[in-house]
């Protein structure tokens, strides 16, 4: 059995997001006891471990709170926070000036887990749920190099094909979504 070990990405594993980019309903919700079930048979075995990267908005802190906690607690992931700065953006259309809050080092620390444990033979294989195609020559060099397998799991229409073609195997989750999507 191979040892594995998730990464998950929360720009594309957030509560909202999962929410919007799947068009939920309000009586749905992405049910993350049954993802990490889906996870365990992915990986053809209990998962080693689970590393969720993330940044707090101070718009959400409260929510967010809540989710990590039940993360840390009830899933006994192990949470990983990059800071968020102010961007100041423009829009294209209208050219009016804006600012919004960017995460900043999310990939970076991905990047260097993944490296660590990898390097250090805590895992044969890694699940990595993202689409990011920033990932791509991680993933080759961790395949190459150091010879783990890097399973990607990721929305459809949302893996780039640079990511997709350096991964072992790529799981469009969205032909899964009985298994991980439940009630209210």
């Amino acid at each position: 059995m191979l040892r594995t070990i998730a990464f998950i990405d929360a720009g594309q594993f957030r509560p909202g997001v999962i929410t919007d980019r799947l068009g939920l309903s309000e009586t749905k919700r992405f049910d993350w006891e049954k993802f990490c079930l889906f996870l365990e048979q992915v990986s053809g075995g209990p998962l080693m471990d689970a590393h969720y990267f993330d940044s707090v908005d101070p718009e959400t802190v409260g929510r967010q709170c809540n989710f990590h906690t039940f993360l840390r607690n009830q899933l006994a992931f192990q949470l990983h926070f990059s800071e968020l700065k102010m961007k100041r953006r423009t829009c294209p259309e209208c050219r009016a000036v804006y600012e919004e809050f960017e995460q900043k080092g999310v990939d970076v620390s991905m990047t260097v887990s993944m490296l660590k444990l990898a390097h250090s033979h805590a895992y044969d294989q890694a699940l990595l749920c993202t689409g990011d195609g920033d990932f791509a020559p991680l993933v080759s060099f961790i395949r190459d190099a150091l010879g783990k397998r890097v399973i990607i799991l990721g929305w459809a229409n949302g893996v780039s094909p640079a990511l997709r073609d350096s991964a072992y195997k790529t799981i469009t989750l969205n032909e899964y979504l009985a298994e991980f999507i439940g009630d209210r």
